[in-house]
């Protein structure tokens, strides 16, 4: 689908938004959980339990951050009218039974 005005510019954002959220909580969940791991197998006292200690809390942060941005995003779409790629689905098919009626 061609950009043609805001509207159809901020469909494609949140298109493209959306694929990337997903796959950077997913870095974020793994970078949560590797080092959640390394803290057990590795974490005595000292520097190295709090160095896992800090990334985890680092990790859950930044999945915070990302969480936000995805809903600033839909904020966004939301109060522009746009739909995401699921909603336009179901629009199409509301359509096509609206256009079968005339």
């Amino acid at each position: 689908m061609p950009i043609t005005d805001a509207t159809s510019l901020i469909s494609k954002f949140s298109d493209l938004s959306y694929s990337a959220v997903w796959v950077l909580v997913s870095v974020a969940i793994i970078f949560i959980v590797w080092n959640a791991v390394m803290l057990a197998l590795k974490g005595g006292e000292g520097e190295d339990r709090k160095k896992y200690q800090n990334s985890i809390i680092w990790g859950i942060v930044g999945l915070a951050v990302i969480l936000s941005i995805w809903g600033l995003v839909a904020i966004l779409t939301n109060t522009f009218g746009t739909n995401n790629s699921f909603s336009n689905a179901q629009s199409s098919q509301d359509l096509q039974g609206v256009m079968l009626v005339k």
